[in-house]
C-alpha cells in the first residue's frame, strides 16, 4: 500500500512487496491519476486495478516459481513462511483447472463464456446451451481466460479480439462504464 501512497506507511504494517518494478510503475500510475482526476474516467478505481494485478501475480505460476527462486523467497521458507508458495501453488492449481475447462466440452469460442452443462440448465430452467458470462467471476476469469488463449495458440486460432483483451485486462472498470 504505501508504494502507492506514501502516508500510509502509519496505517499499514507488514505490508509484503515483491514486486519492485511493478510497484514502482503501478504507485507512478496511481499517484498520477490521483494527481489529475480527470484520468479517473478513464481508469476509475487505479488502486484496485493495481492492487488486482498485484494479486493475480503472486496467485499465478509466476508467482510460485518467485516463491521458489528468489532470494526473499527462500529466506521466507527458511524461516517457516510458505504462505507465498502456498500462494503461487493455489494459482497453479487454478490455471491448471481453468486449463482442464478450457479442453473440455464446456468451452465456447470466447475466453469469457462457458456453456452450462444441460442437466445444470434443465434443473434451473434454462435452455440447452445457455452460457455464462465469466466476467461476472473475477478473478478466475483471467485464468480461464490465459488457459483458452493458450490453447487457441496451440491449435494455431488467432488470438482473441482486441476488444476481449481489453475487459479481461480492464475487469471491474469496464463493467463501471468503459463501454467495450
Amino acid at each position: 500500500a504505501k508504494q502507492f501512497d506514501p502516508n500510509t506507511e502509519k496505517y499499514v504494517k507488514g505490508v509484503k512487496q515483491r514486486h519492485a518494478t511493478f510497484d514502482s510503475v503501478a504507485g507512478n500510475f496511481v499517484q498520477s491519476v490521483n494527481k489529475l482526476p480527470m484520468l479517473s474516467w478513464v481508469m476509475p478505481f487505479p488502486r484496485f486495478m493495481a492492487n488486482s494485478v498485484q494479486w493475480q501475480l503472486n496467485h499465478s505460476p509466476y508467482g510460485l516459481i518467485n516463491a521458489m527462486v528468489s532470494k526473499r523467497g527462500r529466506d521466507l521458507m527458511a524461516k517457516g513462511d510458505y504462505s507465498e508458495l502456498a500462494e503461487g501453488m493455489t494459482g497453479l492449481t487454478t490455471f491448471m483447472g481453468a486449463l482442464a475447462l478450457a479442453d473440455s466440452e464446456y468451452a465456447t469460442g470466447s475466453g469469457t463464456e462457458l456453456r452450462v452443462p444441460d442437466a445444470v440448465a434443465e434443473k434451473m430452467k434454462l435452455e440447452p446451451g445457455t452460457t455464462i458470462d465469466l466476467r461476472a467471476y473475477a478473478p478466475f476469469l483471467t485464468y480461464y481466460w490465459a488457459a483458452h488463449t493458450l490453447k487457441r495458440h496451440f491449435e494455431g486460432k488467432p488470438p482473441p479480439p482486441y476488444t476481449e483483451i481489453a475487459q479481461v485486462v480492464a475487469g471491474a472498470n469496464v463493467r463501471a462504464g468503459l463501454g467495450l
